[in-house]
């Protein structure tokens, strides 16, 4: 295949896929802001903040992006779901490994939900962050993010006002990295997903709970490791790497509750795109094997070339940012309103 050939393919895949999520959207409008978000996300641009991914759409402001995220009604468990279905639809295997790991994220100020002062392994230290914990997938096929959630420490789940400002569910309370773990892996032996064994560092490893949940399921694990051991966790340390460098995990712009779970869901949806993309190109399905060329030219930092060709032309930039954005599309939405408060950076 040619370049172009492999923009065409790839592009269609994408297409696919917003296709596959499109029942979640009731209105036409988040479903055209969908396809632009990920686009966006899929850019090489260097930074996958409201601004750019504005400007990856077409759009004058950031305030269509930043409605889709923060007031546009869709419900990104729903999303997460499928997901979940169209990784192990493309990267499933009964001989595959689940792994609980979390990732920090560094911010600024105390309004972004669920930020402290906290230990943030990312860092190496403690710092002003978020933490979340994911659930990654990874099979002899390839590897993706399929499941997240947002820590939200003690200090934070008890006080009322900080909790109606970030727009905290009212069923939300304490919860420890453990039982968010276990929670996700609940859900993953619900939907039949196929895996053989479990790893996770001892923070998950010293929960009882977890272990014989894993046990009734005649599932295997390593999980009371040490935290200078590495056992099997290295597919959810290049997951988070990829994710945070290629599709602008870790750059979102938010404070809520939802505004999180929202960007975090579609960044995680991006790196599984990414995934199956990277299968396809080194022969892993009967789609005929993309040019070499392709496959080596790019590490990090967005979509293959091909990708990215196949995601639009260049679009205007702002003058005073001097961005050019790859991923066009018309205005994705009629209207846009002023960022909800709750949204506004850190």
């Amino acid at each position: 295949m040619t370049v172009l050939e492999d923009a065409v393919v790839w592009s269609a895949e994408l297409e696919r896929l917003g296709a596959r999520l499109a029942p979640r959207f009731t209105r036409l409008e988040p479903r055209r802001r969908l396809l632009a978000y990920l686009r966006g996300l899929l850019a090489p641009v260097e930074r996958k903040n409201g601004w750019q991914l504005a400007e990856s759409a077409g759009d004058a402001t950031p305030d269509g992006m930043q409605d889709f995220l923060g007031r546009m009604r869709w419900d990104a468990d729903q999303v997460r779901d499928d997901l979940q279905a169209y990784v192990v639809e493309q990267l499933g295997d009964p001989d595959a490994v689940l792994v609980l790991d979390e990732t920090g994220f560094v911010k600024k100020g105390t309004h972004s939900v669920g930020v402290q002062r906290q230990y943030s392994g990312t860092a190496g230290r403690i710092e002003n962050c978020q933490i979340g914990v994911f659930l990654a997938y990874a099979s002899k096929k390839g590897h993706a993010l399929i499941d997240r959630a947002l820590y939200l420490p003690e200090r934070w789940a008890g006080d009322a006002m900080r909790r109606t400002k970030a727009g905290v569910p009212e069923e939300v309370t304490f919860a420890s990295k453990p039982k968010l773990g276990l929670a996700m892996l609940q859900r993953a032996l619900v939907a039949g997903e196929p895996f053989a064994w479990v790893t996770g560092d001892s923070v998950y490893g010293a929960d009882h709970r977890l272990r014989r949940l894993l046990e009734r399921h005649q599932r295997g694990y390593v999980l009371a490791v040490t935290s200078a051991q590495r056992l099997g966790l290295k597919p959810v340390e290049d997951c988070f790497e990829a994710a945070k460098g290629e599709v602008g995990l870790d750059q979102y712009e938010v404070r809520s509750w939802a505004g999180w779970h929202r960007h975090i869901t579609l960044a995680m949806l991006a790196h599984a795109y990414l995934a199956v993309v990277r299968r396809a190109a080194i022969g892993g399905t009967d789609r005929r094997r993309p040019g070499g060329r392709v496959v080596a030219s790019y590490r990090a930092g967005g979509a293959p070339p091909a990708v990215a060709s196949g995601l639009g032309a260049p679009t205007r930039s702002r003058p005073d940012r001097g961005v050019v954005a790859l991923a066009s599309t018309t205005p994705a939405a009629c209207s846009s309103k002023p960022l909800a408060e709750a949204n506004k950076p850190a």
